[in-house]
């Protein structure tokens, strides 16, 4: 017994402390002071957005309920179909078949070029 603690409380709270301490020694906090919460707009900003157009739209009964919700909300909307700011405001199927597209006649275009300097230098 230590002060006022028995020590199976103490191996629960305190060694897991402990442990920790040890695991993160020599890290720095990512994490800002109280009222500056600027190190993690960015998840911040996505928890909105899905509380938004997502959570608040549904009645969940429980986890499961949940996480089948969110994880077709991720893969069936907002990674397909959503528009994004960084996609030039195209949804990411658009934008990517639009790079792929362009690509594609790049290659194209490379191809006829080489033809015509192989073609070119058999005539000569």
């Amino acid at each position: 017994k230590l002060g006022n603690f028995k020590l199976p409380i103490l191996r629960k709270l305190i060694l897991p402390l402990l442990a920790y301490r040890e695991a993160t020694k020599g890290m720095s906090r990512s994490y800002s002071r109280k009222g500056n919460p600027w190190d993690n707009a960015c998840i911040e900003s996505w928890h909105a957005l899905l509380k938004r157009e997502c959570i608040k739209l549904h009645r969940i009964r429980d986890y499961h309920e949940s996480k089948s919700l969110i994880f077709s909300y991720i893969e069936g909307f907002y990674n397909t179909t959503r528009i994004h700011s960084h996609c030039g405001y195209l949804s990411p199927n658009q934008y990517e078949e639009n790079y792929y597209s362009q690509a594609t006649c790049s290659i194209i275009a490379d191809q006829e070029i080489i033809k015509a300097i192989s073609y070119q230098s058999t005539c000569d």
